[in-house]
């Protein structure tokens, strides 16, 4: 290749200016705004931010999931960004004010990285340098991973897998160890920035070696690229591992992450975009695409479409017989490699072969890839590599056959306006505006306006509480209270007991939901804290309002402290849960001094109440929650775990409740159905819910109480409780103390040992 400084110049003015016109509002940028305000934009912000600035060492991330933390890599923290602000701001000058602007530097440096590498990369490819500078521009803003700057701030780098395709290529052509040690450092790199790009690059590369080492079948050759992927992906694999597996503080994490075949690639959102006019017309017009999710779009443009059908249809036409690349070159061997891996890849984005009849349950088998959920990113390296091939097999194929230039210039340039006019598109309909947060501005900070001293306190928890990564039970935070209560964070420094993170504990998921639930037990987690003192509360009163039931109990848990629109600032006490506890007791104890019925085994204020009740004494489960004896169940098909006659009543609302044992990773996702049957057995009403979205108390034992309301049809003569947990495998899951009463009956019970109300226990002589 002839001396190409002109065109890399070019490119590289040319992508800065791109760069400047497009994103000049965030280059621009106030300390007070941000690209995402409320969701997982903003969050990705402030981890980065307090991990930088507070957290006592460079693996650890403290500003969640108080007092456990998590590691910096799923904790999200941008390692190789956040460890960079944290040195130089321990050692030199204190650079954590501008975090949220190098995040968006980083993101851009990324785009003008990207720019440049499809451009090397075409130019490898004997195109020339005017028309390597168009494809560069317009596959880089048309690519998928820009669709991630709202929000996901580690996953918008388009220059990942331009740069290791480039690397590949210089490797096919001269096996020097430099290229494999460029591989080696972006894969470690990237994967200090989003841990699935080392997923994604992990399949790139081993696709490639494997059918390169097919392609010559021999000792030599696998020795080659044995010691070479080595060094590209086994080095930083055995990092990883030790630094992530070996030194992993989370003693449990979900073992079959919720997701994989939800957060995969569809083919109308990889073939299909509605942000390109004619689709939008289809879509308008003609027939209506079906619904997606983010996690299922990944557009190729037109032309990568046009490029896909034609050369699988030129493959197949010679019966695999040749390769896919249609035009003679030095790199078609590579090409080659590089098109079948990303096919296969494609494929993989799509669900293949879990989506086929009877192969979803193989998912099981997949190792630590099933912890890489979101699956339709695989689909980027296609993107690329379908792009690259496809512009430059067009204009190899038109240079062959010699046209005439008033043919030649329109053939080659029109497939070029195209991606150009689709990347204008691609990126102007991606939302980066910069939203004002009032608490940023100097002045406005939370220490500031509130006057409180917030070294008196250890944590913050936020109502209504959000709990997102562990993937048995699901929180979702409300945008205003996800962006206070970290802003409050990053600027007192208390971490916050709530989590959006990723792949995070089971079992210190339910610690933290003890501080929210019904009064029942002092949480647990108490006895993890550092010191007694109190939390703070902050609560968003709105959302609240739209959803009382589940913290109701918590109203008068603390003085307030501070209120500004929707924010309450309450002051919460570790001694108010004990209290609160022993106030529940005393109601017990007063009920029961009061005029009651029996209603064996309990009493009631109805003398007519009527109710079902089951402790299963006579059963033989390993585990039981109270007296003797329980039941236990393999739930991997649908279980009748109950079946019963109502009693003959005219009540209307009616609760089920029952404990079961949660602290099982994936038996808070179990299904659960209450059917109504009547005399003839067939169904007249079905509840349904998933275990996790109906418990209502929690004990330190890891029995949880779950209550579920439903509405009784008049017709109804029996209820059925049905179970079903395919992700369990076959693993016995808990329960015990059945109850079925009206909404309107309470029962009680007093016992040597405990006072009993509605199916919960509280001890006489322990908390």
């Amino acid at each position: 290749m002839p001396s190409d400084w002109k065109g890399l110049l070019a490119i590289i003015l040319l992508a800065l200016a791109c760069i400047s016109i497009r994103f000049d509002e965030i280059l621009d940028f106030p300390d007070y705004k941000v690209i995402e305000p409320y969701g997982d934009g903003f969050k990705a912000y402030t981890v980065i931010y307090y991990h930088a600035k507070y957290d006592s060492t460079y693996s650890h991330f403290e500003g969640m999931n108080y007092p456990y933390g998590e590691h910096v890599v799923p904790g999200a923290t941008q390692p190789i960004l956040s460890t960079v602000i944290k040195y130089i701001s321990a050692n030199f000058t204190d650079i954590t004010p501008y975090t949220f602007h190098l995040v968006h530097l980083l993101m851009l440096f990324s785009i003008f990285l990207c720019a440049v590498f499809v451009y090397l990369i075409m130019r490898r490819l004997d195109t020339p340098a005017w028309y390597s500078v168009l494809i560069a521009i317009g596959l880089t803003f048309l690519a998928p991973q820009i669709n991630r700057m709202h929000s996901h701030y580690g996953l918008a780098h388009p220059a990942v897998i331009p740069a290791v395709i480039y690397f590949l290529m210089r490797w096919h052509e001269a096996k020097h160890w430099r290229w494999s040690i460029y591989i080696m450092i972006t894969v470690f790199c990237y994967s200090m920035i989003h841990f699935y790009y080392f997923a994604i690059l992990t399949f790139l590369v081993s696709f490639f070696y494997l059918f390169h080492f097919l392609q010559e079948i021999s000792w030599k050759r696998f020795q080659e690229c044995a010691l070479h992927y080595t060094i590209q992906l086994l080095i930083p694999l055995a990092f990883f591992f030790w630094w992530m597996i070996l030194n992993d503080p989370i003693p449990d994490r979900v073992s079959v992450p919720w997701g994989y075949l939800h957060y995969r690639a569809k083919w109308h959102g990889v073939f299909v975009s509605l942000v390109q006019p004619y689709f939008a017309w289809i879509h308008n017009k003609v027939h209506a695409f079906g619904w997606l999710d983010f996690e299922n779009k990944a557009y190729l443009g037109l032309v990568g479409v046009g490029a896909t059908v034609l050369l699988v249809y030129y493959w197949l036409r010679n019966r695999l017989k040749k390769g896919a690349i249609p035009f003679e070159t030095n790199q078609a061997s590579f090409l080659n490699k590089m098109f079948y891996g990303s096919v296969v890849i494609l494929l993989f984005s799509f669900g293949l072969p879990f989506i086929l009849p009877g192969m979803e349950s193989m998912i099981k088998y997949t190792g630590p890839i099933k912890q890489f959920r979101g699956i339709g990113r695989f689909v980027w390296v296609f993107y690329f590599t379908i792009n690259i091939i496809g512009f430059a097999t067009l204009y190899h194929w038109l240079k062959k056959r010699n046209w005439k230039p008033a043919l030649f210039w329109p053939a080659l340039l029109l497939p070029c306006v195209v991606l150009l006019f689709e990347a204008y598109n691609h990126i102007k309909a991606e939302d980066v505006r910069l939203d004002e947060i009032q608490e940023l501005r100097p002045g406005n900070t939370y220490p500031e306006v509130t006057g409180i001293d917030f070294s008196q306190y250890q944590a913050i928890v936020p109502i209504p509480y959000y709990s997102i990564g562990s993937d048995n039970f699901w929180n979702p935070p409300s945008g205003y209270l996800n962006q206070k209560s970290q802003v409050m964070s990053v600027q007192t420094g208390l971490p916050v007991t709530g989590a959006m993170l990723t792949r995070s504990s089971p079992s210190q998921t339910i610690e933290q939901l003890q501080l929210i639930m019904e009064p029942y037990r002092r949480p647990k987690i108490f006895d993890q804290y550092p010191n007694d003192k109190p939390l703070i509360m902050a609560w968003d009163e709105v959302r609240y309002q739209e959803n009382r039931a589940p913290y109701a109990h918590l109203e008068n848990a603390g003085p307030l402290l501070y209120e500004a629109g929707e924010l309450r600032v309450f002051e919460v006490s570790l001694n108010s849960y004990d209290a609160r506890i022993e106030a529940r007791k005393d109601s017990i104890v007063q009920a029961l001094s009061d005029t009651l019925y029996a209603a064996d085994p309990f009493l009631s204020p109805d003398s007519t109440a009527s109710f079902i009740y089951d402790s299963f004494e006579e059963g033989e489960a390993e585990q039981h929650y109270q007296g003797q004896g329980g039941q236990s169940f393999q739930l991997k098909r649908w279980v009748t775990a109950w079946e019963g006659a109502m009693p003959d009543t005219i009540q209307k609302q009616w609760v089920a409740s029952f404990w079961m044992y949660i602290d099982q990773d994936l038996v808070p996702r179990t299904d659960f159905e209450l059917v109504q049957l009547n005399d003839f057995g067939s169904e007249l009403k079905k509840d349904y819910q998933q275990i996790r979205q109906f418990v209502k108390a929690i004990d330190n034992n890891g029995w949880g109480l779950l209550e579920l309301p439903f509405e009784l049809d008049s017709r109804t003569t029996k209820l059925q409780i049905r179970m079903k947990n395919s992700d369990l495998h076959g693993h016995t899951v808990f329960w015990d103390e059945l109850l079925i009463r009206p909404v309107a009956t309470n029962l009680y019970r007093s016992t040597p040992t405990y006072l009993w109300k509605n199916n919960r226990f509280f001890p006489k002589d322990t908390q």
